[in-house]
């Protein structure tokens, strides 16, 4: 991550959990998910001197009650050194859009992100 201006890490296993309709399978992998690779990964970076972003999203919903992809919102999560949190204190759906990014659209996500900590 070091050498790299842009890491991206694309896991497939909720979406997969989704398809089958299994929704405590889905749990565990985002469990997983959290303590396997974005835990981690967060402790590797949060003190770097050199700037650094992280977002935790899903690239599509998977509902296990449906079992298929649909074009329903997304939460995501953006962290870097010295970012002001929200009141969001859950990592859902409903959660995600009543925080103070709300419902983005089109390029948005991509340009809060490749901006993060840019008016800092």
């Amino acid at each position: 991550m070091k050498t790299d201006d842009f890491v991206y890490l694309h896991i497939e296993a909720s979406d997969e959990a989704g398809h089958e309709g299994d929704i405590d399978l889905k749990l565990l992998t985002i469990e997983n998910l959290d303590k396997r690779a974005v835990g981690p990964i967060y402790e590797a970076v949060k003190d770097w001197e050199e700037p650094v972003a992280i977002a935790v999203l899903p690239d599509h919903p998977t509902p296990c009650e449906l079992r298929t992809h649909t074009s329903d919102p997304i939460p995501f999560l953006i962290w870097y050194p010295g970012i002001k949190p929200d009141e969001v204190q859950t990592y859902d759906e409903e959660a995600a859009s009543n925080g103070d990014c709300g419902l983005l659209k089109e390029d948005e996500f991509i340009n809060l992100f490749m901006n993060c900590g840019a008016t800092e």
